[in-house]
């Protein structure tokens, strides 16, 4: 029974997107993406710790970076799952990463920095944090509040791990979205990060996480759109 409601949450299979396609029909932007992806359900986590694994070595790195780190880190420290005569690596399990050396994981995953962080959050999960069942339960401002308590993760990384996702922009989106909203790309994409929550908010409200997904979902298609013409939106 545990893992059907896992499982059903994971697959978002109850998850209703009837408001959310009347809203982008209203919607410059997302008139666009939902034409492009109808019918594309987002996929929550299963368990919280691989969610903030992928958060943290995506902190102030280049995607290539954070690839190494992760596979380095399910190298070295994934947990071994044997199946149908097959084993495959796991993420690694917060008992594991709390009961390594910061020393060791900086040697062995290249986390530099992250790696305190990762020990640090390891620890407050085996102490009984919150899991991502227990966060669903929660008001999504609790769940990112609550989120923003273990060290190393801030606002980017917990609106990227909280339940139904935040508006989790960072540089690289900023620029995206600055074009999107405004027709334009900022001098500063970091000073602009503020202004282009505000005005997702504004525009999509509780539907701005799935907003979010669609359109880094349609990025190719809708890249080729912008080139031609950035003011349309």
């Amino acid at each position: 029974m545990k893992l059907e409601r896992m499982l059903r949450r994971v697959l978002q299979t109850e998850e209703d997107l009837a408001e959310f396609y009347e809203l982008a029909a209203r919607d410059k932007i997302l008139r666009e993406v939902t034409v492009d992806l109808c019918g594309m359900h987002s996929v929550a986590w299963p368990e919280l710790f691989p969610a903030l694994i992928l958060a943290v070595t995506l902190q102030m790195a280049p995607m290539k970076r954070s690839d190494q780190m992760m596979e380095l880190l399910m190298e070295h420290f994934g947990e071994l799952v044997e199946f149908d005569g097959k084993a495959v690596r796991y993420w690694p399990s917060t008992k594991k990463i709390a009961c390594t050396r910061v020393e060791e994981l900086q040697a062995k995953a290249k986390l530099g920095y992250r790696a305190a962080n990762l020990v640090a959050i390891a620890k407050a999960l085996e102490a009984g944090f919150p899991t991502m069942d227990d966060l669903c339960a929660f008001e999504p401002n609790d769940a990112k509040r609550k989120l923003l308590t273990l060290r190393g993760i801030g606002e980017y990384s917990a609106e990227l791990v909280m339940p139904g996702m935040g508006f989790p922009i960072d540089v690289w989106s900023a620029k995206i979205f600055s074009v999107l909203f405004f027709g334009n790309v900022p001098q500063n994409p970091r000073e602009a990060i503020d202004r282009l929550k505000g005005e997702a908010v504004k525009r999509w409200g509780k539907w701005v996480g799935q907003a979010f997904v669609y359109v880094l979902n349609d990025l190719p298609r809708l890249s080729e759109r912008l080139d031609k013409d950035l003011t349309r939106f």
